[in-house]
């Protein structure tokens, strides 16, 4: 299975304090990230005009489809070239140095809403962009007050294929070190972060409002 090969591989792992020992408020973010807007540019058809639309991908969906019923992502065409070599889909193991897993003071997502999440960028070959960091990170994905942001830790900004965030997600899925026990039953929740060695990571958790996206 994908999970467990990617658990194979030399990413090192580190558990943290668990978040539901802690009895201070759950920060948005872990200490020092930032949270910017989260933008797509491009044309949602072939020849059209660019357009900037804002919110997580799976918002960014929605308002597209309003303007052009029967909309797929792979009518879009993103406004920023990018790099070859980033448009290549490297297994996470051979990238990620290392991943955190219950990060304190930081609150859990769903781990099903997590997957879903994954699903949804999987699909995504349009760019994600983050503004120049470092620690700065732009909301991808929300539903259900469940989220997954990707982080910038570089001085310029990134721009690569969704699909590229979607990897690391699998991470904390599959990594029962980051997964606990909720009132949905065992192993319903997960967050943490994951550390890309191109200087960018992907964090997935919530801001502790339930329904808030």
């Amino acid at each position: 299975m994908i999970i467990k090969s990617i658990l194979a591989g030399s990413m090192v792992a580190v558990k943290a304090v668990s978040a539901f020992n802690i009895t201070n408020s759950p920060k948005i973010l872990p200490n020092g990230y930032t949270e910017v807007p989260f933008s797509m540019t491009g044309s949602i058809e072939p020849g059209g005009e660019a357009m900037t639309f804002t919110g997580p991908v799976n918002a960014v969906f929605d308002q597209i489809q309003k303007i052009k019923p029967g909309f797929t992502w792979k009518d879009f065409q993103s406004n920023v070239t990018v790099p070859s070599s980033d448009k290549t889909l490297s297994e996470p193991s051979k990238t990620i140095v290392k991943q955190l897993c219950n990060i304190p003071n930081f609150d859990h997502a769903n781990r099903f809403e997590t997957l879903y999440g994954y699903d949804h960028l999987s699909l995504i070959d349009a760019n994600c962009h983050v503004d120049a960091g470092p620690r700065k990170c732009s909301q991808v994905f929300c539903r259900t007050g469940s989220k997954i942001w990707m982080c910038n830790d570089n001085d310029t900004p990134l721009d690569f294929p969704c699909t590229k965030v979607a990897w690391p997600v699998l991470l904390f899925i599959g990594n029962m070190d980051c997964v606990e026990n909720g009132w949905l039953g065992p192993a319903t929740w997960t967050q943490g972060q994951a550390f890309d060695d191109a200087r960018w990571n992907v964090i997935v958790g919530s801001d502790g409002k339930d329904a808030d996206c």
